[in-house]
């Protein structure tokens, strides 16, 4: 038998689309959710990657405990190539520290797309 659904509202910021969830329950209870967040209302993979936390298993989630884990997918000016960040994906390890792996350019001469990975703890 299956239970009726209950859905919530996670991130809804008017100015700013998002995309590609990732949920995971930290070691305090506490659900974490990392997303991509946009620069504008339409989807480009143009913005950064944030994490936003859940104490009452997903029913309430608080931007005031939104932060950006890291901030890109805009290219310089002169850099003639789609440029993108984005599709985080979160996990805690044992000793408490989060670890969020998601695609971004190099900043150098010649960027090219490739995974980055922040460690952070709350």
């Amino acid at each position: 038998m299956m239970v009726q659904p209950k859905h919530s509202v996670a991130y809804l910021d008017l100015d700013h689309a998002c995309n590609r969830g990732s949920l995971i329950k930290l070691a305090n209870g506490e659900l974490l959710l990392g997303y991509n967040q946009e620069r504008g209302r339409v989807h480009a993979d143009s913005g950064q990657s944030c994490p936003i936390k859940s104490a009452d298993d997903c029913m309430k989630w608080s931007l005031d405990r939104e932060f950006v884990i890291r901030e890109g997918g805009a290219a310089d000016p002169s850099v003639r190539q789609y440029w993108r960040i984005g599709y985080p994906s979160v996990t805690q390890l044992d000793d408490g520290v989060i670890v969020a792996a998601y695609h971004e350019y190099t900043h150098d001469a010649r960027p090219i797309q490739c995974m980055w990975v922040t460690r952070f703890t709350l």
